[in-house]
């Protein structure tokens, strides 16, 4: 697919989903919510034992996806840690604990 028709896929997609892919963050390309031009288009990432290095573009390459994904994953999208055990509800002086059904 050529990067105008990607620019038009996902400007297409935000109407409807939240679009979550790689975008440059204090130096380290992290998955967050993007839009088209967040894409770090060009940059190469090196990893190492103990390094990791972002490079920026040196030319105006027609590659959009010329990096691999930095420390976090889609695991925390896909599967949110956060998971509803309980609810409170004050009731005149009294307090009601409801469980969720897990």
């Amino acid at each position: 697919m050529r990067k105008d028709g990607l620019s038009v896929l996902f400007e297409n997609l935000r109407t409807i989903y939240t679009i979550i892919g790689p975008k440059i963050v204090n130096g380290v390309i992290l998955l967050r919510e993007i839009g088209f031009s967040d894409i770090p288009s060009g940059y190469t990432d090196i990893h190492g034992d103990d390094n990791y290095s972002l490079i920026s573009p040196r030319d105006n390459s027609k590659m959009v996806f010329t990096f691999t994904t930095g420390p976090n994953s889609f695991k925390r999208f896909l599967h949110p840690p956060l998971r509803e055990l309980f609810s409170f509800r004050k009731t005149g002086n009294s307090l009601v604990i409801n469980a969720t059904e897990i």
